[in-house]
């Protein structure tokens, strides 16, 4: 008992100094603000087990009820996270203060899994976030966009001609289609091509350099890496609420300690190998590629098609050309060079390294989001049979005017509103992110008279945010037709917000994703059927990380109009023919 008294006097005065540093010393006059309404937790972990233990779409939406507020605050670890419930919270905040809210936190967990700096984690004050900021919403504009329609096209096609071949591996065959588009934009050649001269090898110069890729393998071990790195980084933990984000040191844990306390970090650690292979590996046989075209072009040889662009015309190739011009210019590749000019985006240098993290991101968030969306899409289908059987009904209306069938065009989307707005209505109801990426604040703020601490993880929460029943009509009910026009028996309702970000951190790459599965659809309901099994009912869940993938579910992809898969197998054979 002697020395019970003097522990608890001094926890208390340790906690009254902490109390008085949290508000005089980091205050500030808006300090004397209220933080927004939310479960205090205990004092030192805060609601760490709350968010650990649940779903944080719906952990936000029960507080946000309970405490009759849109803007939801917790502290977890000491660390002050607000959560945007609202879409009207999310725009004055994100979109409309976007220099003080368009942050990140440090996602160290995905530093320990191999991710190099690029767009989705650099601080929005670094010189390279305006660099690969400017270089992305380049490369993917409106008019880049449609110079990809073709590429996006013929891996429909293919992928139809795929499950007409391969009936029970429709996943490994979509996971084809999307990889497919995202590297033949990112490298200009697809995955089962790129490297198969055979001049690249696995590896390196190293011990186990001789295995080679491409062709050799049939693009298998690509496609691998792809499909790894989509599932390390999907089911990776949420980045910014997780023990080694949150806790500076946790990532030096021995392996032993943290396979038992520190589940994440074991996975990134055993993740890492998958990442560095997909940030290193199809770089290399890139720049094999380029460098062989480079000569071939001195030859006169080069050629291109109407579906394929050599690898230097691509989104790595145009990078690859730019740091060599700046490198020749005197930037060397060091990226601490500056440019003393007035852009912001020359003041810094386009290095090798920062180079192949564009890539590998291009390479996975746009590939894993086709491929997600995709399957979602297939989900609800197995789900609504009679939403499959409007979309069908309007194709049939669309693709058989005058007796004679023909295969879907981009310019068909148009007069395709339901299956549009069947891909927002699936966007709404399983935001694949229903929890965005985590955003920071720079500089402490306010908003409806509560207090935003600086540097708070702000959250918005795109699950509750597209259930608002102020915004969707019977918003838990799967209604397509909600955002069609008036004139064809709609809504109007606003598209679902929050499935590519908010902001100056809002997907360069959206529409590209948004046209690819829109067209994908197009191309593989005109022909084929979707179909669950009724015996063991799908359920709708999404597995979280960096993004997200639809939880597992039963599909069975039959062909439905013999007519149009003839149509189309015709027209891949004359493509192959002609190329």
């Amino acid at each position: 008992m002697g020395l019970l008294f003097p522990l608890l006097a001094a926890s208390f005065i340790a906690v009254g100094v902490w109390l008085l540093y949290d508000a005089l010393v980091r205050g500030s006059k808006g300090w004397v603000l209220p933080l927004p309404p939310g479960p205090r937790g205990s004092l030192v972990i805060g609601n760490w087990q709350l968010l650990r233990g649940g779903k944080l779409d719906e952990l936000f939406m029960q507080w946000g009820g309970e405490y009759e507020s849109d803007v939801v605050h917790t502290r977890v670890l000491g660390q002050h996270v607000i959560c945007l419930n609202s879409a009207q919270a999310a725009t004055d905040l994100i979109d409309k203060r976007s220099l003080n809210y368009g942050d990140r936190p440090r996602f160290r967990l995905f530093e320990v899994m191999g991710w190099a700096p690029t767009l989705t984690f650099l601080s929005s004050s670094s010189p390279q976030f305006k660099l690969h900021r400017s270089l992305f919403q380049t490369s993917f504009s409106n008019a880049s966009i449609r110079s990809y329609q073709p590429i996006q096209m013929d891996e429909a096609k293919q992928a139809v001609k795929g499950v007409i071949e391969r009936p029970g591996e429709w996943e490994d065959v979509t996971l084809e289609m999307s990889t497919g588009i995202i590297w033949r934009v990112a490298f200009g050649k697809g995955f089962r091509s790129l490297g198969g001269s055979g001049e690249y090898k696995r590896g390196g110069n190293g011990p186990g350099s001789s295995l080679e890729l491409g062709q050799q393998e049939g693009g298998n071990r690509f496609l691998q890496l792809a499909k790894q790195a989509a599932e390390a980084t999907t089911t990776g933990g949420f980045p910014g609420l997780n023990l080694v984000d949150l806790v500076p040191g946790i990532q030096c844990l021995p392996d032993a300690i943290a396979r038992r306390l520190v589940p994440e970090l074991a996975h990134a650690r055993q993740s890492r190998h998958v990442i560095e292979n997909m940030t290193n590996e199809p770089w290399q046989a890139a720049r094999c590629e380029m460098e062989k075209q480079e000569t071939n072009k001195g030859n006169g040889t080069t050629t291109t098609t109407t579906t394929t662009m050599t690898t230097k015309n691509s989104f790595v190739g145009r990078l690859y050309s730019r740091m060599i011009v700046e490198s020749e210019s005197g930037g060397g590749g060091d990226s601490k060079k500056v440019d003393a000019g007035r852009n912001p985006v020359a003041r810094a240098m386009l290095t090798e390294g920062e180079l192949k993290g564009a890539a590998a991101a291009v390479l996975v968030a746009g590939g894993s989001t086709t491929w997600s969306t995709v399957c979602a899409c297939f989900l609800f289908l197995t789900l609504f049979p009679d939403v499959q059987d409007k979309i069908q009904k309007e194709l049939d209306a669309c693709l058989h005017q005058g007796g004679r069938p023909r295969l879907p065009t981009f310019d068909d989307l148009p007069r395709l509103p339901y299956l549009c707005g069947f891909v927002h209505e699936v966007l709404r109801l399983l935001p694949l992110n229903p929890v965005i990426i985590p955003h920071a604040n720079t500089a402490g703020d306010e908003y409806k008279g509560y207090r935003i601490p600086a540097r708070s993880i702000i959250l918005v929460n795109a699950k509750a945010i597209n259930l608002d029943p102020s915004t969707y009509s019977n918003p838990h009910l799967f209604e397509p037709e909600r955002f069609m026009s008036t004139k064809d028996g709609g809504r109007e309702e606003p598209p679902p917000l929050g499935n590519f970000g908010f902001g100056r951190r809002k997907c360069p790459g959206r529409e590209l994703a948004l046209q690819g599965v829109r067209v994908c659809l197009a191309v593989m309901l005109g022909v084929l059927d979707v179909k669950g099994d009724h015996t063991r009912p799908n359920k709708v869940d999404v597995c979280l990380g960096l993004g997200g993938h639809p939880g597992p579910f039963q599909a069975h992809l039959s062909v439905r109009r013999p007519d149009m898969a003839e149509l189309l197998l015709d027209d891949l054979d004359r493509q192959h023919t002609n190329s």
